[in-house]
């Protein structure tokens, strides 16, 4: 999992769906992309907490993209323990996991991830599953469009929710720079 996590880090893509706990981290990286009018910030509810790196359910599903065609058979192979209980329906869920705080980017964007399983020939089937998972009120799911994006992200910035404060580093800070001297 923490492979993945690295990966996302570095905008490779990977079976991970950022996501925070954090209303304004979630409003900034919807204001973020200047390239679209608006921007969404979803809300999603879980039932059940989220699960750690090291869990076997997250080991399996994060193991998927590194295996070969025949992944039953890859994991009962390397793992023998989970012979008696793989079910292709376990490779096909979607589960939040909590990543381990010892990255400072996931720490100051109160990072976790939906983990996906085995959906690289459905994609209508994956995106159905997420948005199940979205939050609904009234029979209605929570979806806020954002608009006047430039002005929201000035206002952040008030209470550091800003490229250099949510990501931390040098070439960040420089971004922030840059763009706020166009």
């Amino acid at each position: 999992f923490e492979k993945l996590v690295k990966m996302q880090h570095y905008q490779i893509c990977t079976r991970l769906l950022d996501l925070t706990t954090n209303p304004l981290v979630a409003l900034f990286f919807a204001c973020e992309d200047a390239t679209r009018d608006t921007g969404q910030v979803l809300v999603f509810e879980s039932r059940e907490a989220p699960l750690f790196p090291d869990s076997d359910k997250v080991c399996m599903l994060s193991s998927l993209g590194f295996l070969k065609e025949d992944v039953l058979h890859e994991i009962q192979r390397e793992l023998p323990a989970f012979q008696p209980y793989i079910k292709q329906r376990d490779l096909r869920q979607v589960l939040l996991v909590q990543a381990a705080m010892d990255n400072i980017r996931i720490q100051r964007q109160n990072g976790l991830f939906f983990l996906c399983g085995n959906y690289a020939s459905d994609d209508e089937e994956l995106q159905s599953v997420l948005r199940n998972k979205l939050l609904h009120h009234e029979g209605k799911q929570m979806v806020f469009y954002i608009k006047k994006k430039e002005q929201l992200l000035e206002e952040l910035k008030l209470v550091h929710m800003s490229h250099k404060d949510l990501y931390g580093n040098l070439q960040e800070a420089a971004w922030d720079i840059m763009h706020s001297a166009r």
